[in-house]
């Protein structure tokens, strides 16, 4: 049966919304939801400018309408819709007149398009920009132009240190003859409008005026690129519009579902992915790397770049996921430690000895078997070795194989109670760091162990045989003494003291996760399984909360106790959906990622969060980061698990395994790059089976594996019936 193409999509106007006010250049951001570019932040990489609500409260160039005579705000919004290239608003003021407002950003240079019509009796208008800057900085006037030098030094009684210090330039002004006033730290820039009314014309008059900011390290460059933007603004749009229908024409499978906001998430997700991408090119960023979140929390952070490195993989024709391992591998420090924040002049913002999650050689074993480069095995090898030795040498202090945590936030679960001990959730107060007791964790080890098993496995793909059984044996310690963690009473694998293994009481999904090593026995597996979809303890209508709701600590609400303490996090689903499926529990894996696309989209639209709600879905406001990189493995459930897809390039294999989701019947995926070769997996459900079509692309044949067993496809299109069965995890390939 031959089948008709599937239909044009466009993903920009299908990601079209009207709940995001964000603008993601290069090293530029804009958020505002009224006129004009609102907070402007433009991050030079340096320390210094990690200030994690900049992007947010800067004020730079927010545009009010005002009254001349009373000075009054006029301007009302009437409606707008968010594109990835750009944002169109319409506004109405007080009087008939109408704002049509277009702005965008490209090579970090933000323009508005407005364009003023009047409806009533002739009247003035004022636009105005009122702004300010930080003491130490300094703005003038230059021509129709305002030159602001923000300087970021400290106080004359804490200055702070030169690695530490940054200065950028921003120019912004708009096209028409403006007043400005510069009065010390402040400016103000006002155009005023002669707005006409004709009666007798069939057009009313438009006032076109444009508005300009751009920004750089120096002075030289920014109005460099404010000449260029203002000499043809227009440009500005036409090249960014390229620019994101070049990415999702060339660098991203398509996808198409009969599930629409399964499918706009799946294209809002790699819009994010790609958004986040910072490229310096100097410094310790050489190369492109994703940052944790350009609106909040800009370096690389160590577990994080990870998970999105996991991401990046699904992307073809891209500098990541191995440009953002270049830089994590080349900031390592000669003592073999891995930082835990980098920047381009520098690396962590933390106490230097600070560690994260192991969660890099998951990520180097997962772009391997997508892409089949063994050169990333012999960068990353020596890498994950150092790190390991450093952990071992200064983090096992009673030698027993298990890694511990001199203070909180190392876990990635910052002011979790399983590590704070105290009412007050905060870091300062937990006892690893008052009374200077480390704590072993079983889902810290757990990555351990996949850590030490991935180094073995990795230096026995490079012929590395006595290294590779030097490793095997380390992990093996590990594993045993994970397993000594267990509580049977509990039905969980416990945190516990390393001083004297006294047992930490918490009840968390952290000790679910050793389930990921493939360690715990079935009886452990069921009790896991049982105590994890408990509805009085961890299984909410949007699963897994992060602390056991009948603990008197567990907290819901918008505040930061709740942060680890009860809300959801997409990357901690993910690991318990791998673990599950490790487990042999393919149902309760199943249901998780369907209740956790269902979170992803509980607000109308998809939303890649650092956080949600655990009843409601709904993403917090306080203490978390919207377009966050983990956001993005909501993706990576739906591919490799909804649609099966587990790429093995190394053996020119392609596995497809699909768990099911209910809350669709059919799904495509085009062009999944695996190695040398390309494929299209297109299932649909019918008459309570599932079909497959497998199309593969490439220069010689790929193994397809799916529940009928293995068969040779090379350049044709295979149809049957299949069914979800007990394949290797890819942590076992």
């Amino acid at each position: 049966m031959k089948h008709p193409p599937p239909p044009a999509l466009d993903p920009l106007t299908l990601l079209r919304r009207s709940d995001l006010h964000e603008l993601l250049g290069n090293r530029m951001t804009s958020y505002c939801s009224s006129l004009g570019g609102g907070s402007i932040k433009y991050w030079d990489g340096k320390i210094a400018s990690f200030v994690p609500d900049d992007s947010y409260c800067d004020r730079t160039a927010f545009v009010e309408c005002v009254n001349p005579e009373s000075g009054e705000s006029l301007v009302q919004s009437a409606y707008h819709f968010w594109f990835p290239h750009k944002i169109v608003n319409r506004f109405l003021t007080h009087g008939k007149a109408h704002i049509f407002e277009e702005k965008t950003i490209h090579d970090d240079t933000f323009v508005s398009r407005m364009e003023v019509v009047n409806e009533a009796w002739a009247r003035t208008l004022i636009l105005r920009i009122h702004g300010t800057v930080e003491a130490g900085s300094s703005v003038r006037k230059v021509g129709n132009r305002v030159v602001i030098r923000e300087v970021r030094a400290g106080t004359p009684d804490k200055p702070l240190p030169p690695a530490r210090q940054s200065t950028i330039y921003k120019v912004l002004g708009f096209s028409r003859r403006s007043q400005i006033t510069v009065t010390d730290l402040t400016y103000t820039i006002e155009l005023p409008l002669e707005l006409e009314f004709l009666w007798d014309s069939p057009h009313q008059p438009r006032e076109q005026v444009d508005l300009v900011v751009s920004a750089a390290s120096t002075r030289g460059e920014a109005i460099r690129k404010y000449a260029v933007a203002m000499k043809d603004p227009a440009q500005l749009f036409t090249a960014r519009e390229e620019e994101w229908r070049d990415f999702f024409r060339d660098n991203v499978p398509s996808f198409e579902c009969d599930n629409a906001p399964i499918q706009k998430m799946y294209y809002f997700l790699f819009y994010m992915m790609k958004a986040n991408v910072y490229d310096f090119g100097t410094g310790n960023f050489p190369e492109p790397f994703v940052s944790t979140g350009k609106l909040r929390l800009y370096p690389q952070w160590f577990w994080d770049s990870a998970f999105g490195e996991m991401v990046e993989k699904w992307m073809h024709g891209l500098p990541g996921p191995e440009s953002s391992m270049h830089c994590t591998f080349r900031a390592q420090r000669e003592d073999g430690i891995l930082p835990f924040t980098l920047f381009e002049n520098g690396a962590s913002f933390d106490s230097g000895d600070t560690i994260q999650p192991f969660i890099l050689p998951m990520a180097v074993w997962d772009w391997y078997l997508m892409s089949g480069r063994r050169s990333i095995l012999r960068e990353a090898l020596p890498v994950l070795m150092r790190f390991d030795t450093y952990m071992e040498r200064n983090r096992d202090a009673n030698g027993d194989a298990l890694i511990h945590l001199k203070r909180p936030g190392e876990s990635g679960w910052d002011n979790a109670k399983r590590y704070v001990q105290h009412h007050h959730l905060k870091q300062p107060c937990a006892p690893m760091v008052v009374d200077k007791r480390p704590v072993q964790s079983p889902d810290f080890n757990t990555y351990i162990y996949l850590g030490r098993t991935l180094i073995a496995r990795i230096a026995r793909e490079l012929k590395k045989t006595r290294l590779a059984e030097a490793y095997d044996a380390k992990a093996a310690s590990t594993g045993k003494a994970i397993l000594s963690m267990w509580d049977d009473k509990v039905g969980l694998f416990m945190d516990r003291y390393e001083d004297n293994h006294e047992g930490i009481t918490t009840r968390s999904p952290g000790g679910i996760v050793p389930m990921l090593t493939g360690l715990p026995s079935k009886k452990q597996a069921r009790a896991m399984d049982r105590i994890l979809t408990d509805p009085a303890v961890f299984w909410t209508e949007y699963p897994v909360t992060t602390l056991d709701l009948q603990d008197p600590d567990y907290n819901a609400d918008d505040e930061y106790y709740s942060y680890w303490n009860g809300r959801v996090w997409p990357n901690l689903n993910w690991v318990l959906v791998e673990s599950l499926c490790r487990g042999g529990k393919s149902a309760t894996a199943a249901e998780l990622v369907r209740r956790s696309l269902r979170m992803c989209n509980a607000a109308g639209e998809a939303w890649s969060m650092e956080n949600y709600h655990p009843e409601t879905g709904l993403p917090y406001l306080t203490h978390n980061c919207q377009q966050y990189i983990w956001g993005g493995m909501f993706n990576d459930m739906l591919l490799r698990r909804v649609a099966g897809i587990q790429p093995n390039a190394p053996s020119d294999e392609v596995i497809v395994n699909p768990l099911w989701n209910d809350d669709m019947n059919r799904l495509a995926v085009r062009d999944v790059r695996v190695g040398a070769h390309a494929v299209d997996v297109e299932l649909e459900r019918r008459a309570g089976q599932l079909h497959l079509r497998f199309t593969h692309r490439g220069r010689k044949a790929l193994t397809l594996v799916t529940s009928r067993g293995r068969r040779q496809v090379h350049n044709r299109t295979v149809a049957l019936a299949i069914t979800h069965f007990e394949a290797p995890h890819w942590l076992a390939l």
